[in-house]
């Protein structure tokens, strides 16, 4: 009797025990294989937004092994996707660009523990503007990164974000960047916002033309109004090539184009584009009209596209006007040229608009008052040629142009124009927020001193180009005996 009781019991408590492993297996086992699979699948497609940076310390030996592993999986991805123009930097993708004095691209924050959708551009090593979108709120399982072609995606589930470099064209020489806001469904507000931090640069508005310019002959593109010129602040300007230097040519880092929202149907409308340095804050607004009755998603919503071109985006006919530009604007600028040198060339992207125009440049020294004062160097005939097409027009140093002790820590005034010129020429230049910084006279010749013209805010596509001083080295003896003191 005894003995059937003990296996009775002995039967109860093996039951007892298969239940509870049944119990333990069932709510742990499902949750880890469906994250293994989420996890698998999210390794070969899409790199969660929150993927660890290279460069970031995991504290132990698997956790390092597991980042290199996902660093890998996102290198191979990026360089089948995007052509190998990327590298991944930390938890960035980084475009250097082919050009020595071109625009350098950064996506992302190499620094970050997470791949985040911010742009970073720089040039010359010594300018530098980022972008970055707010995603707070958004939970980590939400955020993925995914290459398509040669675009690099992020994306949310109401927003999505798509950067991608933009080829060279007719507008964009020089090729540009697309930073593209997508919206997914209708927003909360009408104004797109980005964080935005800058490193010695001025941003230029640029409004529509007055009926005065109109009347002179300049053109602004649509895509233009509203847009924003940037410069290396201060107005630094000049190719330094020849004295171990940079080539900065006009000093103009990049251009900001108005943005041209768009919905699926085709529609499409002008954001308005404000940007706020004080405040680290760039802006575009929606007319909220469209909003309501846009068909989603709407393409563009930041709209911003960037053009790496150093010439101005507006072009300006002039009859009878000669131009000066001084090397540094603003009376607390950093003083101009950056090094000794002497001026071996002027150039201006120009064309002829009537008749046959040369390009005749000038050079004048910088009154206390910063102002132009006495004239160091001109040409009123013999200058190079305006062709038929808008091109880089350059004249050599030559003759009474000739000037050699051009001092670092100087400023000194550029002059444009053709004294000898029988008709009108196109200029291309960018509208300025600077006060007294470009002046023109009506007339044809270099005054000497320059007195007191008319004042207009513009920056003019003319830059120096530098060359060696030459030097006279006394106490130099020749195998002649001839000595030179």
């Amino acid at each position: 009797m005894k003995q059937k009781q003990y296996i009775i019991a002995a039967i109860f408590f093996l039951l007892v025990a298969a239940v509870l492993v049944c119990v333990v297996f069932w709510r742990s086992s499902p949750k880890e294989i469906s994250a293994k699979k989420e996890q698998s699948v999210d390794s070969q497609n899409v790199q969660s937004a929150d993927s660890p940076a290279p460069t970031s310390d995991q504290g132990n030996q698997a956790g390092q092994t597991n980042q290199a592993d996902q660093i890998a999986s996102i290198d191979k991805s990026a360089q089948e996707s995007l052509g190998g123009d990327y590298k991944v930097d930390g938890a960035s993708f980084v475009a250097e660009s082919k050009e020595e004095n071109g625009v350098k691209v950064q996506v992302g924050d190499k620094s970050a523990r997470v791949v985040l959708p911010e742009l970073t551009l720089s040039r010359w090593d010594e300018t530098k503007m980022t972008l970055k979108p707010n995603l707070d709120g958004i939970a980590a399982r939400d955020k993925t990164v995914s290459f398509e072609k040669d675009k690099i995606k992020f994306d949310t589930p109401k927003i999505g974000y798509s950067l991608e470099n933009l080829p060279a064209s007719q507008e964009r020489p020089e090729g540009g960047f697309e930073y593209d806001i997508v919206l997914k469904e209708k927003p909360a507000t009408n104004v797109v916002s980005l964080g935005i931090e800058t490193e010695n640069l001025d941003f230029f508005y640029q409004p529509a033309l007055t009926p005065e310019e109109i009347a002179q002959g300049s053109q602004r593109p649509e895509n233009v109004v509203g847009s924003y010129a940037v410069y290396y602040k201060g107005g630094r300007s000049g190719d330094y090539s020849a004295l171990g230097g940079k080539n900065y040519m006009t000093g103009k880092a990049f251009h900001i184009f108005r943005p041209k929202i768009e919905d699926a149907t085709g529609n499409w409308v002008w954001g308005d584009l404000h940007i706020d340095e004080k405040a680290g804050l760039l802006t575009v607004t929606i007319p909220q009209d469209f909003l309501d009755k846009a068909v989603y998603p709407v393409t563009h919503a930041a709209g911003l596209e960037f053009g790496y071109d150093h010439i101005g985006v507006t072009p300006g006919n002039n009859a009878n006007s000669i131009f000066l530009m001084r090397s540094a604007a603003g009376d607390s600028a950093p003083a101009l040229p950056t090094n000794n040198g002497a001026l071996y060339s002027i150039l201006a992207y120009c064309k002829n608009y009537s008749g046959s125009n040369n390009l005749n440049p000038a050079l004048y020294a910088n009154l206390v008052t910063n102002k132009p004062g006495a004239r160091l160097a001109y040409l009123n005939s013999g200058g190079s040629a305006m062709g038929v097409a808008a091109a880089w027009v350059e004249t050599l140093a030559t003759g009474t142009l000739v000037y050699g002790n051009l001092i670092s820590g100087t400023k000194y005034w550029i002059g444009m124009g053709d004294p000898g010129g029988t008709g009108a020429f196109t200029i291309y230049y960018d509208a300025s927020s600077t006060i007294g910084d470009t002046y023109y006279w009506t007339r044809r010749n270099w005054p000497n001193p320059y007195g007191e013209p008319a004042q207009i805010q513009r920056h003019y596509s003319v830059y120096v180009k530098y060359k060696t001083p030459i030097y006279i080295r006394k106490n130099v003896n020749f195998k002649t005996n001839v000595n030179f003191k």
